[in-house]
């Protein structure tokens, strides 16, 4: 008896790191100045490019104002997502509150079908739901990401449960990363808390200032971004 094939395709598969991230309010950016956010939107998405490359990722996804990355390594995964949303802090510092704009980023990882568009899978639809979830400026991430980095980087992390998720059959464990508070100086922050800023008896061994472009246009101003996060990440992991 002929044994009859059912599958039309055999896809290939492979166990990543997703992290999905979205701007939040970026509806409203662009009603108050349509070409101001979209500047500024299209810049921060290259910084965030040149993170997820400089961390070993691939972005694909990328759709609107959202976008999305795949990582061999959760590590990896975890400091690409804090790199990027401290390089936005950064460059929102001296900007009005109400012009600011800010990420949302969550984590998962998991077996997904790999195909030339894109990835595939129920854990690609759990990071965008977890992205969701999350606070502008922070991280979300599921629990089989936190067990795979938690002790190997000095960031904490805040249980927020079981959140079931829409669309997603089983309830995912989640937690959101504490970006003001290494693991150490863990407390109960809320995922919807602000960062908390870091403690005053942690003195600064080293401040990197930002760079003064003495050349006029949007590439040298992106190039000046990327070398000031490139050396303030390099250094942050040697000190």
């Amino acid at each position: 008896m002929n044994t009859v094939n059912r599958r039309a395709w055999q896809f290939e598969r492979r166990i990543v790191t997703i992290m999905a991230t979205d701007v939040a309010d970026y509806c409203r950016h662009m009603g108050a100045d349509d070409e101001l956010t979209l500047s500024r939107f299209l810049t921060y998405r290259q910084i965030t490019e040149h993170v997820i490359r400089s961390n070993r990722g691939r972005m694909f996804g990328v759709a609107g104002d959202s976008w999305m990355a795949e990582f061999p390594v959760p590590l990896d995964a975890v400091r690409a997502a804090i790199e990027t949303q401290r390089a936005i802090e950064r460059r929102n510092f001296l900007l009005p509150e109400e012009n600011r704009i800010r990420l949302r980023i969550g984590l998962h990882m998991g077996d997904v079908i790999v195909d030339s568009s894109g990835l595939f899978g129920d854990e690609v639809n759990i990071a965008a739901r977890l992205q969701q979830i999350c606070a502008p400026g922070h991280l979300v991430l599921s629990e089989a990401v936190v067990r795979c980095v938690e002790g190997h980087i000095d960031v904490a992390f805040d249980p927020l449960g079981p959140r079931q998720l829409k669309n997603i059959l089983a309830p995912v464990s989640a937690f959101s990363a504490n970006l003001g508070a290494t693991a150490a100086e863990a407390g109960d922050v809320a995922c919807e808390a602000p960062m908390r800023p870091l403690s005053h008896d942690r003195k600064p061994v080293l401040a990197v200032l930002p760079f003064q472009i003495h050349r006029n246009g949007p590439a040298d101003e992106f190039c000046g971004e990327v070398f000031a996060d490139s050396l303030v990440n390099g250094l942050s992991r040697l000190l």
